[in-house]
Parts: C-alpha cells; structure tokens; sequence
C-alpha cells in the first residue's frame, strides 16, 4: 500500500488487490492536492486490476480542477480496460457531482440488495 498526504489537509491511498484497486481520498481536494490525486488515481495498474473503488466519504470540500482530475480518471480508467466505481462520496463531493450532471463519469456502486444501473433515492445515500 502506498500513502501520501499532503500538508494533512488531505489524504489518498490505494490499496491493490488480486484483481483491482481501492483508493480512499479525504479532506480538501483542492490546488494543493491535485498532484496526490493524480498519482493515486492516475498510476499505471497491474494488467489484472479492472475495477478501481474509490472511498470519498470524507471528502470536506473540492475545486473545479480537482473534480476534472476525478472525471479524468474515470475516462483513463475506461481507455485502459478498467472501470471506477464510487463507494461513498461524502455530501459536498456528490452535490458538485449533482450539480454538474457528472453521474455517469463518477458513478456509486449499487447499494446491498439493490441492481447495478438504478437510481439510488437521495435519501438512500
């Protein structure tokens, strides 16, 4: 696992597995922080790892660069045969997200007991 933080205002770290990638992203995503996102997001995968989580529960504020760096990892992700899926995206994060129409490029895993591809009600997230 590797981790990197910067200046502890915010944090990412991404974990491998057999077959993907977990990355917990905390805190302000902000100027600061976008050469940490870029390397936890943007960083050459082993050949086996397909899907990428990414755990944005904690995210307390994010900028516009920072969000494009969000959309472009998805987009990398795809051209390089893998896929992102968000398992948590704290309140600040998913209403930038909502209001910029960015569902599609930064989707939520389906909940337990719920399909994959159907709305999740906003008072379900």
């Amino acid at each position: 696992m590797s981790t990197m933080a910067v200046l502890a205002r915010s944090s990412a770290d991404a974990t491998y597995t057999a077959d993907g990638m977990f990355v917990r992203i905390a805190g302000d995503l902000d100027e600061q922080s976008l050469s940490q996102l870029r390397s936890s997001l943007l960083r050459t995968r082993p050949d086996q790892c397909r899907d990428i989580i990414v755990d944005a529960g904690a995210v307390n504020f994010v900028t516009d660069d920072a969000l494009a760096v969000l959309v472009a990892a998805s987009a990398w992700a795809a051209n390089s045969g893998a896929a992102i899926s968000y398992s948590r995206m704290s309140d600040a994060l998913r209403l930038e997200v909502e209001a910029l129409g960015l569902e599609a490029a930064m989707p939520m895993l389906a909940p337990i007991g719920t399909r994959a591809g159907t709305a999740i009600p906003a008072q379900a997230r």
